[in-house]
């Protein structure tokens, strides 16, 4: 049985993505960032680039599924 690996969209390392689930935030063994398992049918790369400083969006694979892509970012609720 093969492990399923994706490239990180930051650092271009390989993530395994053991038993997943879409939606799952999984971490960046190599850099740490923070990444999500994705539909490749409902990404947004143009948004994804808009939010991500440093997201290489060449190096999501979009004819896999599932893909990597950066997980969303915590808005800070300020006490509300």
């Amino acid at each position: 049985m093969s492990i399923c690996t994706r490239r990180c969209p930051f650092c271009h390392a390989d993530v395994e993505l053991g038993n997943y689930i879409l939606g799952d935030i999984l971490e960046c063994p190599d850099c740490g960032s923070e990444l999500e398992v994705r539909d490749p049918n409902k990404v947004d790369l143009k948004e994804l680039t808009r939010e991500h400083e440093g997201f290489n969006p060449s190096w999501v694979d979009l004819s896999c599924n599932p893909t990597l892509v950066p997980a969303p970012s915590e808005k800070e609720d300020w006490g509300e």
